[in-house]
């Protein structure tokens, strides 16, 4: 299919080290499996390996030169079923820190409301609110629990804005090992989540990965906004944006399909004007109880262009908000195929 070759795997021995090569949850998300290496390349099998967002994050995760063959799902899960069936089912970890005793009493029922939610371990920082100080504290406590999500809040409205303008604290924010919940006014129960998309982003995979885990387990419903750089003026409608062939059209579509397979309630929207509108227009008129957007790269050529969006957002929206990081991509992957 599409010039790929196919391969039969009950036809072929594997290497079960050569298959622990991909990590379980990026294999077992894009059904891909490493089955031969001649020194130089790793082939790897794949059920759908013309989707460039999965076989472009296969070749991130395993870091080599790949191969790839197409083979049948069934006998891809099968034999990651025989590797990893071993291995105990990984929890999420989240991590609150409180910088205030007001914050305290407002976000530990939060915290451990979503620690229910996710079936997660729940571990708490205990230092108090240091100004800068403060984030390489968080840092190592992240570190030491390897946190995948960070629950904070910020001290005041007039201390997150300082923030927010010292490029020091931001770089310090930056470096944080896990995706955070800024939660502004924490609200309960999750009902309602919107998914911001910025255009053709590849940091978006882990934000989506965020929205369908909680999705599936609040049985909340997800608004999907692609923050498109130039509104609806090109993309003329959702019909037209879910079937061009470009990133953000191969994202919608896999968005979709999770959706479908996990039986998630969704909708997708179009804004118009610049994203930073888009986004504001959006949370007024839809009211989420929680926004997902992914971390900015320092070197992203669309923040440039199209205006930063995740430090706006947190300097007005009054409500929680999750920044989403790449950081191996969260262990809820593999806990869907258990």
């Amino acid at each position: 299919m599409n010039g790929i070759p196919y391969l039969r795997l009950d036809r072929i021995k594997t290497d079960p080290q050569l298959m622990r090569l991909l990590p379980p949850e990026v294999a077992l998300h894009y059904h891909a499996l490493p089955v031969a290496t001649d020194g130089s390349r790793i082939t790897i099998a794949m059920a759908s390996p013309e989707d460039l967002a999965a076989s472009a994050a296969v070749s991130s995760a395993i870091n080599a030169p790949i191969c790839l063959v197409q083979a049948d799902p069934k006998e891809i899960d099968q034999r990651l079923a025989e590797i990893w069936l071993q291995n105990p089912t990984p929890r999420l970890r989240l991590l609150l820190w409180s910088p205030t005793m007001t914050a305290a009493v407002r976000l530990q029922p939060y915290a451990q409301a979503l620690a229910k939610l996710l079936d997660a371990d729940l571990e708490q920082a205990d230092f108090p609110w240091q100004g800068v100080q403060s984030f390489a504290e968080l840092n190592h406590a992240a570190d030491q629990v390897r946190a995948d999500l960070i629950i904070s809040q910020a001290p005041s409205s007039s201390l997150l804005k300082q923030v927010l303008l010292d490029s020091a604290t931001q770089k310090l924010i930056d470096r944080l090992p896990a995706s955070v919940i800024i939660a502004h006014n924490p609200r309960w129960p999750l009902a309602k989540i919107l998914l911001a998309l910025p255009d053709g982003d590849a940091a978006n995979d882990p934000a989506i990965d965020w929205a369908v885990q909680l999705a599936r387990s609040s049985h909340a419903r997800v608004t999907v906004l692609p923050l498109l750089m130039y509104g609806t003026f090109i993309q003329h409608s959702l019909q037209v944006l879910l079937e061009a062939n470009d990133p953000m059209g191969q994202k919608m579509r896999g968005i979709a399909r999770r959706f479908t397979e996990d039986e998630i309630k969704g909708a997708f929207k179009l804004r118009d004007g610049v994203p930073q509108d888009q986004l504001r227009q959006e949370i007024l008129a839809s009211d989420p109880d929680l926004v997902i957007i992914a971390a900015e790269p320092q070197d992203c050529l669309w923040c440039w262009i199209a205006g930063e969006l995740v430090s706006p957002l947190l300097a007005w929206a009054n409500r929680p908000v999750l920044i989403s990081k790449n950081v191996g991509r969260t262990r809820f992957l593999e806990r869907k195929h258990r």
